[in-house]
Parts: C-alpha cells; structure tokens; sequence
C-alpha cells in the first residue's frame, strides 16, 4: 500500500478482521522508501494471540522518511519464530 505524505502519521493502527489459520503465524508490517523501495524495515506484528496492536512509527522525525512524498506499507505473513528475530 502507498501512503502520501508518511510525516504525518503518528500512529498506525494494525488489526485482523479474522484469525490466522495457524497460531505459530504472524502478520508483520515493514515500510520501504524510494526510488527502490528495496529494503523492508520492521514496524512491528500481530498474531491471533495478540491480533490488533497501535504503533507509533516516528515517521515525522526520521530524516530519511520525513522528507518523502510517499512510502509503501508492506505486510508479511511469517513463522512468529522468525517475526520474533526482529523485535
């Protein structure tokens, strides 16, 4: 998903409108920047165990983000073993 103007989000709200088939599974959220947007940076995840959370990425005061016209939001369906490498 692209988002416009990524300075002026504070929070991001994540939730799932239903369980994941599997509970060792998790949604993780990343987002990439141009011209590439070749690089995933982790935001944070949620599971059925914990399957809505609020994060507070700091857009606005990344230098490398809050001068940006725009970003893409990427979600991730992965092992929680591996999601939990990168908390």
């Amino acid at each position: 998903m692209t988002v416009q103007n990524p300075k002026s989000i504070n929070v991001i709200s994540f939730f799932m409108n239903k369980p994941l088939a599997d509970n060792e599974t998790g949604a993780s959220l990343y987002y990439s920047y141009p011209p590439n947007y070749d690089s995933l940076l982790f935001i944070g995840a949620i599971a059925n165990n914990r399957p809505s959370d609020i994060f507070h990425p700091g857009f606005a005061l990344n230098p490398t983000v809050n001068t940006l016209q725009e970003i893409k939001l990427v979600i991730e369906l992965k092992p929680l073993s591996e999601i939990q490498l990168n908390v």
